[in-house]
């Protein structure tokens, strides 16, 4: 498991977390040199866009035991260091995509490929939708210009579940 970044245009920066390897509970999901390196990512950051993608749920109300409902501090001191224009991509609720806008920060939790099973634990609140994960596969879209970003959840052929642009 590994943090890194991915290159694209200059609209977009896409930043990638690792939350697995460093967890220590209910302290810290990056540890302390991650935390240091995101601050110092998104500080340098000129895209017009960030985009942080989490393995697990942003959303502090979904699998508070086991997403960054459980590190609230952490979350607070990372809300703290967001430029504007930062959104988080998601995943792990094993659902059919969900949208939500809280402290400001939009987040798409993208849908799951192919599990047989539905939701994944304590799904929480998601202020722009939720879809289950039952016979609900599909995936996750970002599509960024350097006025507007659009977070988007589709089933497999492509019909929109759910949507969000942000301006």
């Amino acid at each position: 498991r590994r943090r890194g970044e991915l290159d694209g245009p200059e609209e977009v920066h896409v930043i990638l977390l690792d939350v697995r390897s460093q967890r220590v509970k209910p302290v810290t999901m990056l540890g302390p040199a991650q935390l240091a390196w995101l601050a110092t990512r998104l500080a340098a950051s000129t895209a017009s866009w960030r985009v942080i993608v989490s393995p697990v749920s942003w959303n502090p109300t979904a699998k508070p035991g086991d997403a960054w409902g459980w590190a609230l501090g952490e979350r607070e001191a990372i809300l703290s260091i967001l430029p504007p224009q930062t959104v988080f991509a998601s995943a792990d609720l094993h659902c059919g995509g969900a949208i939500d806008v809280r402290d400001g920060v939009p987040e798409l939790c993208i849908p799951h490929t192919n599990l047989l099973t539905g939701d994944s634990g304590t799904v929480g609140t998601w202020s722009h939708g939720y879809v289950s994960g039952v016979g609900n596969p599909g995936y996750g879209l970002v599509v960024a210009t350097a006025t507007s970003l659009t977070l988007s959840a589709h089933a497999p052929d492509g019909t929109v579940r759910l949507t969000l642009t942000v301006p």
